[in-house]
């Protein structure tokens, strides 16, 4: 085997040319391979770095017609769990929310930071030790003073430079100090996959923060917890559910009682019941969660198998071109071959030589692929955008590609895959040719259509990646250049929220109020608005409304959007005034409120007749006194994503009551908004230099962040389609085919025969394999392609634009390919056929 190893690298040696371009092949479908991989084994593979994955549950609540499933339950559903036998442990964390960002003051600069408070046997239940220090224990839920708080790995190497004298340091959260106990490992980010709160804190920072312990009514309505079990040997998670489900109810009916009871203005009885009856009719379940939480993995999974599908298919490609290479390479070979068959050597030592030339190619191939890959995949990663909670604030996310066995094995796999597949025709056919026949004058009747099935399904393979190339440019391209109904070019938003300084909500007015007058005088300004909600985030509040006098079934819901906004918001964003008037601020409370709606919610609810002056109300029975009455009608506009069907949406007037509800500011410009970041910035530090501004965006560039998806997967798509082109491999079909026909094409040259006859001759078998390749490529396209259409926009699974164009750039790159060896078949002089003699 060593003898056969060297005598391959000799000959690689020899063919250095022809060994790169074969390397850098394989090394771009291997690397493009193990890239896409790397994905799926980081979204979809990797459990949790937690103690018994496998036996993992998240606790989770459905109502009928729920989009996603809700993780929000009260401190008394902890509670219940932990005292039923079903269940071998359970744990509660804080979930991410608007509540769980708080100032932090380092360096006389406040920033806000993301905590979660979590249970006493956290920690210990889940196997997750410290770094440095040590993590919380469950003595620490109890604790008067001197409260302990644990850092993440990200937050430790970005706030104190990984230093381990950050152990013991005092730090103030919220104006309160709490002592660093410990580090989490780099891999730990919490029970989601995809990001980490900056500090763990326990139960004992409810009563700092609140002023109550997490029991009481008053602190335990306020903060919401994700819960996690591991089931009890012989209990499935089906019935676990339906036996905990009326004891969580009733300890929420408890909690909702003793909350109405503490309100100035208590609901009446007989509403609070029909309150709790809305809310209390859901369905629990415990759902598997070893593989941790993951916004990017419900986002991005679909795309990420289908990209899988498509390198998959590029590596046939691959392996097809180089395929056709070696077939063109074995021809120079074939007396070599024949004469060590001739002298001794048996067909099985001629195929494992050149099985382990094959190998001598393959390996440096898919080091370097796979090199590219994890250089490529940090770079890719970077590129995925932050992920955003139900709250305002958006959390890096640490998706991290490090190599590991799944991957190894995967490279390895690959590896042995291509050898044989672009190896095992060209060595079956080099070692079965006789001596006789590499002798003989070469015969155009036998190998003029040599190497056809190679091109052919390279071709095959190229027209489903381009179409597909295609198909993915399209709908980014109309997502992109789609109207959103608001000015994109001309608005800059802030996201802050004075409450996160302590502010009580008149004081939060008071600052909106100054905020909004400076900056309105600055130079440039157009109008400025406070809105509850952004756009382009991809979450906003819903609501089920009803017209008045119309009662629907409880299956038929009227899902709305809605937004809590000041006046100027409409002339803020460019939405225009279609019917009725504007908002108007009120200090009543009394419902019900005017509100403004957008055309889509004229069409959706009141089918397109004129609703100015209308009521309806929340729910499904329009019989109870309304909610809201509408005042005007406005132009729809995008409010989630750039995707989304236009939403109906309403929007409700900003008092200043609801100042601490409304934590975005909007400044439209005359001219390019980026260039006023500074100055409001400056304006809002006048103000009070303690609210931390949290977010800076134009909406260009959210618009921009919430097309991340369609935007990669285009990208990727059309990167893996060039790859995957027949350039390479119909260039080695032909030079195989000239090589092999010297004598006879000398032959016809001597004998008078002109070049369309030449070119004729040479290229006819390739433009077989094209015919048939494209015509086989569009025809798997048709059904290959349907999966593709959950991710498309405004194009079809099957568009004949998309694989038209397909077909005819893969023509343009066969001609341009096809140049340099029927060049050279016109070329070869007449002699030449008498030295194949």
């Amino acid at each position: 085997m060593w003898r056969d190893l060297h005598f391959g690298f000799r000959q690689l040696r020899r063919n250095r040319l022809f060994s790169a371009v074969v390397i850098v092949l394989l090394a771009l479908g291997i690397g493009a391979n193990t890239l896409v991989f790397s994905l799926v084994n980081e979204l979809l593979l990797k459990p949790l770095p937690i103690r018994n994955p496998e036996n993992f549950y998240r606790l989770e609540s459905n109502t009928e017609k729920q989009v996603r499933p809700d993780t929000s339950f009260q401190y008394g559903a902890f509670q219940v769990l932990e005292k039923s036998a079903m269940f071998s442990a359970v744990i509660a964390e804080q979930e991410f929310a608007s509540n769980a960002a708080v100032p932090f003051v380092s360096g006389g600069i406040s920033r806000l930071v993301t905590t979660q408070i979590v249970s006493p046997n956290y920690f210990s239940e889940l196997g997750v030790s410290a770094v440095a220090g040590r993590v919380l224990m469950p003595a620490d839920a109890a604790r008067t003073g001197d409260i302990p708080a644990v850092l993440s790995y990200q937050f430790w190497q970005s706030q104190f430079n990984g230093s381990r004298d950050a152990i013991g340091r005092q730090i103030r959260l919220k104006n309160f100090p709490f002592r660093i106990a410990g580090v989490l490992p780099r891999e730990f980010h919490s029970t989601d996959a995809d990001r980490a709160p900056d500090i763990r804190l326990p139960f004992s920072a409810v009563r700092v923060f609140t002023g109550y312990d997490v029991p009481d009514p008053r602190a335990a309505g306020g903060i919401a917890f994700a819960l996690f079990t591991r089931l009890a040997p012989g209990v499935s998670a089906g019935p676990a559910a339906a036996a905990v489900a009326p004891q969580i109810r009733a300890s929420e009916e408890w909690l909702a009682w003793q909350r109405n009871a503490l309100r100035k203005y208590p609901l009446p009885p007989a509403r609070l019941e029909e309150e709790m009856r809305a809310a209390l009719n859901y369905r629990l379940s415990f759902e598997p969660i070893g593989y941790g939480a993951s916004q990017l993995r419900t986002q991005f999974a679909r795309a990420v198998r289908l990209l899988m599908g498509g390198v998959v298919l590029l590596l046939f490609a691959v392996c097809a071109n180089v395929a056709g290479l070696l077939l063109a390479k074995a021809a120079e070979r074939r007396r070599e071959i024949a004469i060590r068959a001739a002298v001794g050597a048996g067909f099985s030592r001629l195929v494992r030589q050149l099985l382990a030339e094959n190998l001598l190619l393959a390996v440096p191939g898919a080091a370097l692929g796979c090199t590219l890959a994890l250089v490529l995949a940090r770079t890719l990663i970077r590129m995925l955008p932050p992920i955003r909670d139900y709250g305002q604030y958006a959390t890096p996310q640490l998706l991290t590609v490090q190599p590991d066995a799944r991957i190894l094995l995967f490279a390895i796999g690959i590896t042995s895959f291509c050898v044989l597949a672009f190896g095992i025709a060209p060595a079956w056919r080099g070692a079965r040719a006789g001596l006789n026949a590499a002798l003989k004058p070469n015969s155009a009747r036998h190998h003029r259509f040599a190497g056809i099935a190679p091109v052919a399904l390279q071709v095959c393979f190229s027209v489903v990646l381009l179409a597909a190339a295609a198909l993915m440019l399209r709908s980014w391209w109309n997502l992109d250049h789609l109207d959103p109904g608001f000015d994109r070019a001309h608005i800059v938003e802030f996201t802050l929220d004075p409450t996160d300084a302590g502010y009580t909500a008149e004081q939060s007015g008071a600052f909106q109020r100054a905020v909004q007058e400076r900056v309105a005088a600055l130079p440039g300004v157009r109008s400025i608005a406070w809105a509850s909600r952004g756009v382009m985030r991809g979450f906003g509040f819903k609501a089920t409304v009803v017209p008045q006098g119309t009662v629907l079934p409880r299956s038929t819901f009227l899902n709305t959007s809605s937004n809590l906004v000041t006046p100027s918001y409409f002339e803020t964003m460019g939405i225009r005034l279609l019917a009725g008037r504007n908002l108007e601020i009120s200090n009543t409370r009394k419902p019900p409120s005017e509100v403004v709606v957008n055309q889509a919610f004229v069409d959706a609810i009141f089918h397109g007749q004129n609703p100015v002056g209308k009521a309806f109300a929340n729910g499904t029975d329009g019989n109870v006194p309304p909610n809201f009455t509408i005042a005007g009608v406005v132009s729809t506009a995008k409010y989630r994503s750039m995707r989304e069907p236009d939403a109906p949406t309403f929007y409700s007037a900003a008092n200043s009551a609801d100042s601490q509800r409304t934590p975005i500011l909007y400044v439209r410009t005359y001219g390019a908004p980026a260039s006023i970041v500074n100055a409001v910035r400056r304006t809002m530090a006048e103000v009070d230099a303690g609210v931390p501004l949290v977010e800076v965006a134009t909406l260009e560039q959210e618009i921009q962040a919430s097309l991340w998806q369609e935007r990669l997967v285009a990208l990727l798509s059309a990167f893996f389609g060039v790859i995957a082109l027949a350039a390479i491999g119909i260039y080695g079909a032909l030079a195989f085919s000239v090589g092999r026909r010297t004598r006879e094409l000398g032959i016809r040259i001597a004998v008078g025969a002109r070049v369309r006859h030449i070119v004729g001759t040479v290229c006819a078998p390739v433009l077989i394999a094209l015919a048939c390749g494209i015509a086989t490529g569009l025809l798997a396209s048709v059904f290959l392609l349907r999966w593709t259409e959950r991710l498309l926009f405004g194009v079809r699974p099957v568009d004949p634009g998309s694989f038209a164009a397909a077909a005819v750039f893969l023509l343009a790159c066969a001609v341009a390919s096809a140049a340099i060896p029927t060049f050279r078949a016109i070329r070869i002089p007449p002699s030449s056929a008498l030295r194949e003699e």
